[in-house]
């Protein structure tokens, strides 16, 4: 199912700080949730090679499905994407493994999404994002993956701030009980998180101290306002309760 793929340590034996993906009482860290994604019998992966961004899909299953790819760029100023592209990628896990569907010149969508501070600046991966989707024709979701420079490099060029990563204002405005899936144990209840943010914001990690559960994602990308995450307790909990328990915060390069 993974195609032999292992990594180390899933779990703790005893409390304290590790490399493990499981804390000792079972609480996910950030690794786990992103875990559970590269594990996922189908998975995007760009790669930066050089002057070219290499386009793979893994597939751990064989499918007949038609799979679009959609390439968003996007400025750290502006939820709107400054390029958008669509690929028809057909049957791309009609065998197993992993193969190249795409490969496009980083310049391409560099100079296309404007990756600049200025018209007499050089073109930079620093000043803009790349995320790639994967999809179903109609539009449901299969994988998702980012290019970018490292956190620490997203602050601008030589001082110029305005043009890099913004110091996002990350909060959660609605809370609500679903229950809308049947939940096998160890999980009772599940609740409906809005999270809210005023730019694009990076690594959203949030917890809900005191109860046991897992989110639906975390360590989360954020490249629209608003995002809706589910919750899934692992005890019967009062609402009033959870909501006072939430904390959210982002990576802040400042």
């Amino acid at each position: 199912m993974t195609m032999g793929a292992l990594y180390w340590q899933l779990n703790d034996i005893w409390p304290g700080a590790s490399w493990t993906s499981l804390e000792y009482g079972g609480k996910w860290k950030m690794s786990h949730y992103y875990a559970v994604n590269f594990f996922s019998p189908t998975l995007i992966s760009p790669v930066l090679q050089g002057d070219f961004i290499n386009i793979h899909v893994v597939c751990d299953e064989m499918n007949s499905k038609e799979h679009v790819l959609h390439i968003r760029v996007y400025k750290w100023n502006g939820f709107a994407p400054s390029y958008s592209v669509d690929l028809e990628l057909g049957q791309v896990c009609s065998v197993e493994g992993s193969s190249v569907v795409a490969s496009v010149p980083l310049r391409e969508l560099l100079e296309n999404g404007d990756c600049r501070s200025g018209s007499l600046d050089a073109y930079r991966l620093s000043y803009c994002m790349f995320v790639f989707e994967l999809v179903e024709p109609e539009g449901g979701f299969i994988s998702e993956n980012y290019i970018m420079e490292s956190p620490r490099g997203l602050v601008g060029v030589e001082g110029d701030f305005s043009s890099g990563i913004q110091k996002p204002t990350v909060w959660i405005s609605l809370v609500y009980i679903d229950n809308q899936e049947v939940h096998d144990e160890p999980y009772k209840e599940s609740y409906t998180i809005q999270v809210n943010t005023d730019n694009i914001a990076l690594y959203i990690w949030i917890e809900a101290i005191g109860i046991q559960g897992r989110f639906s994602q975390n360590g989360f990308h954020m490249v629209s306002p608003q995002k809706y995450i589910t919750f899934y307790a692992k005890e019967y909990t009062d609402l009033e309760i959870l909501k006072q328990s939430l904390q959210v915060r982002a990576y802040n390069p400042f």
